[in-house]
């Protein structure tokens, strides 16, 4: 595995061959994925910089990879510099931003972690509170008379047996809504029967 250094805005930027892609691609300690100067046909294609795109809905940044084959495969950038740069002897599933920014892929951002420690790290943070309070705020004042409307249907289909997916299906509503009533009301329809 090849690597050189440069020196960037008082940090250094330690760049290493991509696994499966030695001497095409590089990736770097900064969260950067750069290619090589590489033969393509008949002239010398020199190497650059690559722009990630931006994956939605993730919002995590991807980069197109291609070892000369038609194919190309996309990759998380924060995956590709923990792969390089984070020994992972416990053979962890997923990389965590530290920061919560999935922007942020330098190499002191990222980690190797659980699934569950993943999740415990997102619902622990500030940002998860935020998204739960707009979810609550925006359930009570924007679908509050439909709420009201149909209630009393989709908790009796629910408590009738029902799937979530089955009772949006049947009253035309969306699963998310379907599933918002309920949590809203759980027990109100058990209360309201006795």
């Amino acid at each position: 595995m090849e690597s050189n250094t440069k020196i960037e805005s008082n940090n250094i930027e330690i760049w290493k061959d991509i696994d499966g892609y030695d001497g095409v691609y590089q990736v770097s300690n900064m969260g950067r994925v750069r290619s090589k100067n590489r033969k393509v046909y008949n002239y010398i294609k020199p190497g650059r910089i690559l722009k990630p795109a931006l994956n939605h809905p993730g919002g995590y940044l991807t980069i197109g990879l291609s070892n000369g084959n038609k194919k190309q495969k996309h990759a998380y950038v924060h995956r590709l510099v923990a792969q390089a740069f984070i020994p992972n002897p416990n053979n962890l599933p997923q990389v965590n931003h530290k920061d919560f920014n999935k922007k942020n892929n330098k190499v002191e951002n990222l980690e190797w972690v659980t699934d569950e420690d993943n999740k415990s790290h997102f619902v622990n943070s500030r940002r998860f509170n935020e998204a739960k309070n707009k979810k609550e705020r925006k359930i009570s004042s924007r679908t509050l008379l439909k709420a009201k409307i149909y209630r009393d249907a989709i908790l009796k289909l629910y408590y009738g047996g029902k799937t979530i997916k089955e009772i949006s299906s049947e009253l035309e509503l969306g699963k998310d809504f379907v599933a918002d009533i309920i949590e809203l009301f759980r027990g109100y329809y058990c209360a309201k029967s006795n």
